[in-house]
């Protein structure tokens, strides 16, 4: 019988050389799992996801079968509607938030458009907003104290509103 030398180190990479392949992470899903599921989550079809993501739709199909499998989920369904988060968010430091932290009102409105200049323009000049910035596919507005901001996405961009309201504090 040969003895194993535990001296040694566990990782077979020569020494100098770091070990192949992914790191281990301390998690359920690896973070390119994570973003496909969210993205799925957030309706995005796999040729969106893929897209958005860089990478072929033959890797959304592969991390959306990694997640149900991880996730024990029946299907893909199943994982759309499956409430989770990475072990190393902050939704998973505090249980539940704290009852005196009460909203305070909205503090920025998100609309997506399919023409930042013409959408830009029209808010401007039609409405009369006061236009704080535009950076790239971004612009900014104040709505007397509320900022709205206006992004743009390319191809199927679907008319949204996203609502974020202030809190004292969310820990």
């Amino acid at each position: 019988m040969v003895e194993r030398d535990e001296t040694k180190s566990k990782s077979h990479a020569p020494r100098g050389y770091a070990p192949r392949g992914r790191p281990p992470i301390d998690d359920i899903l690896t973070p390119a799992e994570w973003r496909v599921v969210w993205a799925a989550q957030h309706g995005l079809t796999n040729t969106q996801i893929a897209k958005k993501l860089s990478i072929s739709v033959n890797a959304v199909k592969f991390h959306i079968a990694n997640a149900v499998s991880k996730l024990n989920v029946n299907n893909k369904r199943e994982l759309l509607v499956w409430l989770g988060a990475p072990k190393a968010s902050a939704v998973n430091e505090v249980a539940i938030m704290s009852v005196s932290s009460k909203l305070q009102g909205i503090g920025q409105i998100a609309r997506t458009v399919s023409n930042i200049e013409k959408s830009e323009s029209w808010y401007k000049e039609v409405l009369g907003i006061e236009h704080l910035f535009t950076h790239g596919s971004m612009a900014f507005f104040n709505l007397d104290g509320v900022r709205l901001m206006l992004s743009s996405e390319q191809g199927d961009a679907k008319p949204e509103s996203i609502l974020y309201f202030r809190t004292e504090d969310i820990m």
